[in-house]
């Protein structure tokens, strides 16, 4: 999530680029007076709101411009999205990201599990991307203006992205992804 007072709202759908949009509206935006808020938290209950995967309606709720400033996620092949989650954790696997001391213990915990790859598919199957941007479980819950960017062509949309968000343009690095944009 990332929130630019009067500009934009940044709704960050797991694996669809998040981290590498963040890194670019960040360098955008640093020492050019562009206030920024930027969910780093994994989810703890009194600070959910700024969980970097916060839901567009829990948003909503906190930010009295929404209806006047630009909403924007990024889309991706939910079986794409299920398959780079089962490759970060081999990732972090190999990685023995488990032993470092920063490692959350409920990322530990997945990663020691029995079946870590398949306990992650199964949790990013069960939140597709627009569970993300939709009022409520409904399909046909009420539009919150959230436009859907595509993973795919993410990198060649990104200049427009910058001028609806209203910041500077920045190159958008390829953060995390051994496929690309």
């Amino acid at each position: 999530m990332i929130y630019a007072p009067k500009r934009f709202v940044f709704i960050h759908i797991p694996r669809t680029g998040g981290n590498s949009v963040t890194s670019a509206v960040a360098s955008s935006c640093a020492g050019k007076g562009i206030d920024l808020v930027i969910g780093t938290l994994p989810p703890i209950k009194s600070y959910n709101r700024f969980n970097r995967h916060v839901r567009a309606i829990g948003l909503k709720r906190f930010i009295p411009e929404w209806d006047d400033i630009y909403k924007f996620a990024v889309y991706r092949n939910e079986a794409d999205r299920i398959e780079s989650s089962a490759r970060l954790v081999r990732m972090d696997i190999a990685n023995k990201v488990y032993e470092d001391k920063t490692c959350s213990p409920g990322w530990k915990g997945l990663l020691l599990s029995e079946n870590p790859e398949q306990t992650m598919r199964d949790r990013v199957a069960r939140k597709p991307c627009d569970y993300y941007t939709r009022s409520d479980e409904k399909p046909s819950s009420p539009d919150l203006g959230v436009e859907m960017w595509d993973f795919v062509s993410l990198s060649d949309d990104w200049e427009e992205i910058c001028k609806r968000c209203k910041i500077p343009y920045s190159p958008l690095p390829h953060l995390g992804s051994s496929e690309g944009f």
